[in-house]
């Protein structure tokens, strides 16, 4: 019988509040800057918005330049 073992690279990131979440980076679908909209959406340190591939948002306070740094260090 075989194992195998599959290891994610992980990158942390921080939610409003300073709460810490690792995303599996493959799972990102897009990354973009919060809007400003008259509904406020988004709490006011929100500064990167990802969309990920099951359809789920996380705002995170890292800025966007940030979060694609990270994301290519893992390629």
């Amino acid at each position: 019988m075989y194992q195998f073992f599959v290891a994610a690279q992980l990158i942390l990131v921080h939610a409003p509040g300073n709460q810490a979440i690792e995303i599996n980076p493959r799972e990102i679908s897009s990354i973009r800057e919060p809007r400003d909209t008259e509904g406020q959406h988004w709490q006011k340190d929100v500064r990167c918005i990802l969309s990920m591939t099951n359809g789920k948002f996380i705002a995170v306070v890292e800025d966007c330049k940030t979060i694609v740094e990270m994301v290519e260090k893992q390629e």
